[in-house]
């Protein structure tokens, strides 16, 4: 997978999903419906990595992914807040230094995790490649 096509469906896979958890927290079912949205997330957003990961042509490019997806949520997140919920982005008002360093804490976050499944996928990878 090309990393602009990788960075592009990120973005909007990890909007469409958080859309998705907003919709539902609404509903009457929201009680059994997030974990479903959740549980639909992390499988989502998990084959997607699965898929950049077999197809990273280097080491740099597989490096890149949890950046990408790292800050994909983030934009994600903003271009919601933006355009479907404005509740997300009330915090945007807060000193600007603040909120910036809270957006940066929950990237480094988002990172580390998607760094860490990317390692377990580049590994589980590799083993299923070298024993077919």
């Amino acid at each position: 997978m090309k990393i602009v096509q990788f960075s592009i469906f990120s973005v909007v896979l990890q909007g469409l999903l958080l859309s998705a958890f907003i919709l539902v927290s609404r509903t009457t079912f929201a009680e059994l419906g997030k974990p479903v949205v959740i549980c639909l997330a992390f499988l989502s957003v998990g084959l997607l990595l699965w898929q950049g990961v077999r197809r990273a042509s280097d080491f740099k490019s597989l490096c890149l992914l949890p950046v990408i997806l790292a800050i994909g949520y983030v934009l994600a997140f903003h271009l919601v807040g933006e355009f479907f919920f404005p509740g997300l982005l009330r915090d945007v008002y807060l000193p600007h230094g603040a909120y910036l360093w809270s957006v940066l804490r929950v990237t480094l976050v988002l990172f580390l995790g998607y760094g860490i499944a990317t390692a377990i996928s580049a590994v589980l990878s590799r083993a299923f490649e070298k024993r077919a």
